[in-house]
């Protein structure tokens, strides 16, 4: 009986999931891809304006929660002295004190290589990875799908919301910028989720919307700063806009597995929670 009830909780945790990462993704992508939309065809919309909107939206669906109790992962690695410890890394999403409105279920990740990163980290599972891939991609057509609904059809322009790379780059260098975009945006992941910094834990929200408005102001004009495969995805189903669109997988992806690697090495060795 044991294992049905286990079998049962293990599968409802993973269509709670599900459900979360779909719908936040979703709205992420409704409301995001909104912002690219000009509706007047006087105005403009620029990239501090989508770079604004992206960030708040981010920082909303993430927003401030108080705090609860705490899961624990055990995360195991080498010491300088080459003995291995166990330090206890505050895995859970209310240790963030983050994720208002979906982070007490799935963690809000809505990107695929925040997910990939949390798993090089060790706090998910390959089946808990592959539930969050297909709720994010899923989520992330069905946001733009929703909007498209929306939009006037002369409201809609060609490859609307997608992000390309510039016409000056090439793929290597566009893939180079969505890594180092990436890169930032993971490094900060890491550091929060550093037992070290459970106590800034205060305006977590503000500081995502600022991370994310300041890489693609930055970086935006090279490739539209993605730093999410799914946000990418989305918008070139719908468009039928896929030239170079492999350079937002490569890019962040690669990044999701190097931040953490990199942070877990250099800056997690022997830490104690």
């Amino acid at each position: 009986m044991s294992t049905i009830d286990n079998s049962k909780s293990e599968l409802s945790r993973y269509l709670e999931v599900f459900a979360a990462e779909l719908v936040g993704t979703g709205l992420l992508l409704a409301l995001g891809c909104a912002s690219c939309v000009k509706g007047d065809a006087s105005k403009q919309v620029t990239d501090f304006h989508s770079a604004l909107t992206f960030g708040f939206i981010v920082s909303t669906i993430i927003g401030v929660s108080a705090k609860s109790s705490i899961n624990y992962t055990n995360w195991r690695f080498k010491s300088s002295g080459n003995r291995e410890s166990v330090g206890i890394v505050r895995k859970s999403i209310n240790d963030f004190s983050i994720f208002q409105i979906f982070g007490h279920i799935s963690a809000a990740h809505l990107n695929p290589a925040v997910t990939l990163a949390f798993y090089v980290l060790g706090h998910i599972s390959i089946p808990m990875v592959c539930v969050y891939f297909a709720a994010q991609i899923m989520g992330a057509i069905m946001g733009v799908g929703v909007l498209y609904l929306l939009t006037p059809e002369d409201w809609i322009e060609p490859a609307m919301c997608v992000t390309q790379v510039h016409d000056s780059m090439t793929g290597i260098q566009g893939a180079a910028a969505e890594f180092l975009a990436t890169l930032a945006l993971i490094l900060m992941v890491c550091g929060l989720s550093d037992p070290r910094c459970s106590a800034r834990q205060d305006s977590v929200p503000l500081k995502f919307a600022g991370v994310i408005i300041a890489i693609s102001l930055a970086l935006g004009k090279y490739t539209g700063a993605s730093m999410n495969p799914a946000r990418s995805f989305g918008p070139a189903v719908w468009a039928g806009e896929w030239s170079l669109h492999w350079v937002y997988w490569v890019g962040p992806m690669s990044a999701a597995v190097v931040a953490p690697l990199f942070y877990l090495t250099c800056f997690l060795r022997g830490v104690q929670p």
